[in-house]
């Protein structure tokens, strides 16, 4: 085996240096690092760059017709590049008084994603509750895949809800039931984020 000790590669011509021929293998061995600072290109996309999550256990309510934030059910992501997806998952605890709706949707920072579209008066929305009964809850989990398209800022995901219009005197509720009867058939529950940024 021939050793060459080097401190740089630079191509004799042009800006490129080629190693090997094709169908060559060229191994790298244990206890190597390899730091990039520049750009991978063709090595194959499709892995998990990042993971990030936030939960909330707080009782949280809103009497609002109008959407309103799920307090403390944001999260900020910052994707290492543009060409990235954001696998959103989302999974939440609803519940409003018997046989009425709680409406709720996803935004990345001020786009909703996710959602259904609209039709006459019926909204879109990414998900909706209608428990037949005031200590009932109902889960949702939300699985979006997103393209943000941005690199080296931040990108805030977060859950909004709300009650029907024209519902006034309701309360839409998270993370537990409706009437929060102190028994043990109404428990507290948990919601949550978790991003996922994909290579392309």
């Amino acid at each position: 085996m021939s050793l060459i000790s080097a401190n740089k590669l630079a191509p004799a011509t042009g800006t490129q240096v080629e190693i090997g021929d094709s169908g060559d293998t060229i191994s790298i061995p244990a206890g190597v690092t390899i730091t990039n600072s520049g750009t991978a290109n063709n090595f194959g996309g499709g892995k998990v760059a990042q993971c990030l999550t936030v939960q909330i256990t707080d009782k949280v309510t809103t009497t609002s017709t109008t959407y309103v934030d799920v307090t403390g059910l944001t999260l900020n992501i910052t994707p290492a590049a543009a060409t990235s997806k954001v696998l959103c998952f989302v999974d939440i605890n609803a519940s409003n008084a018997a046989n009425l709706p709680v409406i709720g949707r996803v935004l990345r920072d001020s786009t909703e994603i996710g959602s259904g579209v609209a039709v006459s008066s019926r909204p879109g929305a990414g998900f909706l509750s209608a428990d037949s009964y005031a200590n009932q809850s109902e889960r949702h989990t939300l699985v979006i895949l997103d393209s943000p398209s941005t690199s080296g800022s931040a990108v805030t995901y977060k859950v909004q809800f709300r009650v029907q219009t024209g519902g006034s005197g309701q309360t839409a509720t998270i993370n537990t039931t409706h009437s929060d009867t102190d028994a043990d058939y109404v428990a507290r529950l948990a919601s949550r984020i978790i991003l996922m940024e994909i290579t392309a």
